[in-house]
Parts: structure tokens; sequence; C-alpha cells
């Protein structure tokens, strides 16, 4: 399985974050890390799980995904 290759997340107006994770093929998948109020914290969450799961394989990270789902 291809490895995370990176995780960026979106600010979307007036509170949630949308992040966007793609593998080293260029495939990737759309979720949503928000928690009622709390965006700022959910952004320190991510910027200190980014740099611990790039460069590992998506699979192992997030082994409960369904990893057909993911498109380019």
């Amino acid at each position: 399985m291809p490895k995370i290759a990176s995780v960026v997340y979106y600010r979307v107006k007036p509170r949630w974050l949308m992040v966007k994770i793609t593998d080293e093929n260029g495939e990737f998948g759309w979720g949503e890390a928000t928690l009622e109020g709390h965006d700022l914290a959910v952004e320190g969450c991510l910027e200190e799980m980014i740099p611990r799961v790039v460069g590992k394989e998506a699979k192992l990270v997030f082994p409960w995904l369904p990893f057909s789902s993911f498109s380019s």
C-alpha cells in the first residue's frame, strides 16, 4: 500500500476544518475534523498528528477506513 505523502487541512467558515490526505500515488481522500466550538484545538491536534503519519502506510495509520473510497 502507498505511503501518506501529505495531510493538509482547510478552515471553512464558520467552524469547519476539512482535511485532505494524499498518498504517494496522488490518490486522496477528504474528511472533516470538527469539534463544535473548538476548531483551534482541533487544528493543534492536526499539527501534532501530521508529522507522525506522513510517510507511513495509510492502512496502518487508519485501519478502519475503506481505502477503496480514495479517488484521484
